[in-house]
């Protein structure tokens, strides 16, 4: 049979254009949360120095490190579950494209800025009259912590994190471009375990009883962060090392299974020592020197490597390409 002339064809946007723009977009996206999150320290810093009250000034720079371990611990969550939420919508839908991806990274990052600034305005006046209140009647930092602010903290990460990325994504599927799923390179799921890791981490810091350190001075947090990032490039390192160099799929839910076991299972080690440590003390032996302490430290933080492959084994059990 003839052609017929009067079929024009139909020009298409270019298979491997599409499958690019698809195996960036969970960066991109991640790429925007922490973008959002740092926009909201400079807008909770502004709002507090414009007034020109010095007295309010002085009190947030004194807690500023504090401030500064809570913005890189809700930042890094959302930035985390942002990654991987993404990736694995894309895994499950098998979408290889999309035809209009600025427009749905202008979407969302649109939507989650104004949510963000918003509700976190809103959260902050709730919070300030709530909190003082919660102090005086549990008589716990603490305990008022995890009964007031997490709550608090929780509901504002599904509305200004949570909402748009499912907007997002759910918009994404009309534009969606489906196909076979490219292989994931091993530096993806290694960089999405660090990150779950670290942010474990920096909650149980953040819940910690200040009077368990005897802080002379409110930076102790500076050394804290400082402490989670190397422990942090080190699950890295060791997770990068033992994961094939191509993964069928990123799987993001037995990774975050995984990197809870490797934290679960470091914190009880973490745990032992220090039960030890008081023990051999409260038993009326000294310390031959406070600077011996460094040795358990160093245990525990070399400790990681072998418990972020085995919980790799365990629970991931990736699959390589």
């Amino acid at each position: 049979m003839h052609a017929n002339p009067f079929d024009l064809p139909v020009s298409q946007p270019p298979a491997a254009a599409l499958t690019a723009r698809a195996s960036v977009l969970p960066y991109a996206f991640m790429g925007l949360t922490l973008l959002i999150g740092l926009s909201g320290l400079v807008f909770n810093l502004l709002s507090v120095w414009l007034p020109q009250d010095e007295e309010l000034f002085a009190s947030y720079l004194e807690y500023l490190p504090q401030i500064l371990a809570s913005f890189v611990e809700g930042t890094l969550l959302s930035a985390v579950a942002v990654l991987l939420l993404s990736r694995s919508y894309l895994e499950r839908h098998a979408i290889v494209g999309c035809a209009r991806p600025r427009q749905l990274l202008a979407l969302f990052f649109g939507m989650a800025l104004v949510l963000s600034l918003v509700l976190g305005f809103g959260a902050g006046q709730l919070l300030s009259h709530l909190l003082p209140w919660a102090y005086e009647w549990f008589e716990s930092p603490t305990l008022a912590q995890l009964l007031i602010s997490e709550p608090i903290n929780l509901l504002l990460f599904v509305l200004d994190t949570l909402l748009p990325l499912w907007l997002s994504l759910h918009l994404l599927r009309h534009h969606a471009v489906p196909g076979a799923a490219r292989p994931v390179p091993r530096r993806e799921p290694a960089l999405a375990f660090a990150l779950c890791f670290a942010v474990v981490y920096l909650k149980l810091v953040s819940l910690l009883p200040e009077q368990l350190f005897y802080y002379d001075s409110a930076w102790i947090y500076s050394l804290l962060l400082l402490a989670g990032l190397l422990q942090a490039g080190l699950v890295f390192a060791a997770a990068w090392s033992g994961l094939p160099l191509l993964l069928r799929q990123c799987n993001p839910g037995r990774l975050i299974l995984a990197s809870l076991l490797c934290s679960l299972l470091w914190l009880l080690a973490f745990v032992l020592v220090a039960v030890a440590i008081a023990l051999y003390t409260l038993s009326g032996n000294e310390l031959v020197s406070e600077a011996l302490l460094v040795l358990p430290g160093l245990g525990l933080l070399a400790l990681l490597w072998p418990l972020t492959r085995l919980s790799l084994r365990w629970v991931y059990r990736p699959q390589a390409a």
